[in-house]
């Protein structure tokens, strides 16, 4: 705010008038021009502070996820080195305002070879993460839900149409036949719901590791651990957007 009325001050000190300038209609042109800068002023600092202020919700999201990786690690006796843990909050499209997609606020490896990017758009439904937003909002069933995507991934290669049509959507890992063909870099992944108090599904704390240790990221005492990290990191993203 004091950068807008600066930014006014600093114009108007800065326009030469003519001495009848006053007497005639010429003032609201000027009055318009000094709005317009003082508008453009704010515009311009709220973003800056909407900027800032998301980076420093990000950097505590990171922080958060490099505990949850470590701890993780220690109760299900998994190497550091073969965790990836994500953090997915549900937002708008910024192509279909009306669509809502997965959005990464957060994430944590030690792989020497990081997970590979698809090129898949995860939305409601798709893939393990849209399963467990599907569940949610079609079901009320706020649950995690885990799969081997390696293994998911074999099976689109190998199977023939009709055989992969008779998969049930978790055993197809929420994915078409091509689509799951395509993931065969990933292993297991937890899916582990992150919500609100109303209870409404808001996002997801996403583990992954090599598919062999699917049945150790099942150990109850992860799930508990991952149910308070979830907590912890929607009431961080709520502090941010409040400010």
């Amino acid at each position: 705010m004091l950068t807008a009325i600066a930014a006014v001050v600093a114009f108007l000190a800065g326009v030469n008038v003519p001495q009848d300038f006053w007497a005639k209609d010429h003032p609201w042109t000027l009055i318009v021009a000094a709005a317009w800068v003082g508008f453009v002023a704010i515009s311009e600092s709220l973003r800056r502070e909407r900027i800032e202020t998301g980076a420093r919700v990000e950097l505590r999201i990171v922080a958060i996820c490099k505990t949850t990786l470590v701890d993780v690690a220690r109760l299900a006796n998994i190497e550091l080195t073969q965790l990836t843990v994500r953090v997915y909050v549900v937002r708008r499209s910024p192509y279909l305002l009306w669509d809502r997609v997965f959005k990464c606020v957060g994430s944590i490896t030690l792989r020497i070879i990081p997970p590979q990017r698809s090129n898949v758009v995860w939305t409601r439904g798709t893939g393990i993460m849209g399963l467990c937003w599907e569940n949610a909002e079609l079901r009320g069933e706020l649950k995690y839900l885990a799969g081997d995507t390696a293994g998911i991934a074999k099976a689109a290669q190998t199977m023939s149409e009709t055989e992969w049509s008779g998969l049930s959507p978790l055993q197809r890992g929420g994915l078409n036949q091509a689509q799951a063909a395509s993931l065969g870099h990933y292993g297991a992944i937890l899916v582990y719901p992150m919500t609100d108090s109303d209870p409404k599904f808001r996002g997801c704390v996403v583990v992954e590791a090599p598919s062999a240790k699917l049945s150790e990221l099942h150990r109850e005492d992860v799930l508990d651990y991952l149910e308070q990290q979830q907590n912890r990191i929607w009431l961080t993203l709520v502090a941010g957007d409040r400010r």
